[in-house]
């Protein structure tokens, strides 16, 4: 049978200084993790939020990869890329036009905005020179990494402000 050694402190000074280091323990972590600040990441929309935002980044980094690797050349059919940036404009002011509540103004326009924008870099694409494709899925990519970022900051923004204190 297994025994656990527990030591008592030697005197009572030694105790006061171990419940001290208790003390600073607790002040260092509410320091740190400070209970008023009301954002509240752990619930699922968050998190959900966080993880699509976080997904656009991504591709908006690949985006740019694909733009900085010169790997970009026009389709077989150039139709699918004018139907992909037709569906991403019209994806963007749909999701403009739809109801939103006030509160989350801010993030329906940085994403709206980004659709459309991605939507006319992408519709560019085969209407200008071979040339532009690489600075034209660059600058697709960097919107999107932008939305990703901003995006993010935005959501828990708005998560600290509708969580109940």
């Amino acid at each position: 049978m297994k025994r656990d050694i527990v030591t008592l402190p030697v005197s009572p000074r030694a105790s006061r200084s171990a419940n001290s280091m208790q003390g600073l323990r607790t002040v260092a972590a509410c320091a740190i993790m400070r209970p008023d600040r009301g954002i509240s990441v752990l619930n699922p929309p968050n998190l959900f939020r966080l993880l699509n935002e976080f997904i656009i980044l991504l591709l908006g980094a690949l985006l740019i990869l694909l733009a900085a690797n010169r790997g970009v050349a026009l389709p077989a059919r150039p139709s699918a890329m004018i139907a992909l940036g037709v569906l991403l404009i019209y994806w963007g002011l749909r999701a403009r036009l739809r109801r939103q509540p006030k509160e989350a103004s801010a993030t329906v326009n940085l994403r709206c905005g980004s659709l459309i924008l991605v939507g006319i870099f992408v519709l560019a694409i085969p209407m200008l020179p071979l040339r532009y494709a690489d600075i034209l899925l660059a600058l697709a990519g960097g919107v999107l990494v932008l939305r990703g970022i901003l995006g993010g900051i935005l959501s828990a923004r708005e998560s600290s402000g509708s969580t109940p204190r």
